[in-house]
């Protein structure tokens, strides 16, 4: 039986994620558990990779010139304020 999991490629976020994190769960489930994480860091989350796309995707994140790797140069920047506070 097959076992669904995701990994986190991008930088290590202190206190959230760190580079190489396997979570559990297909990459849907896995988005809904890190609700408060992405709506903090909305640009890691194509970082989240699903376990059978790992070996392209690590080789990419690695490659200026990738989309992957101009992902992972701005995943840390954080959203906006307002697109935090949608009350």
């Amino acid at each position: 039986m097959k076992k669904d999991f995701c990994v986190y490629i991008g930088p290590s976020i202190r206190g959230a994620l760190l580079f190489g994190a396997v979570l559990p769960g297909n990459r849907t489930a896995v988005l809904k558990n890190l609700e408060p994480t992405l709506e903090k860091y909305p640009n890691i989350k194509p970082l989240i990779i699903p376990g059978d796309r790992l070996p392209e995707a690590l080789r990419d994140v690695k490659k200026p010139g990738t989309a992957l790797h101009t992902l992972a140069s701005k995943a840390l920047k954080p959203a906006p304020e307002k697109e935090r506070n949608h009350d």
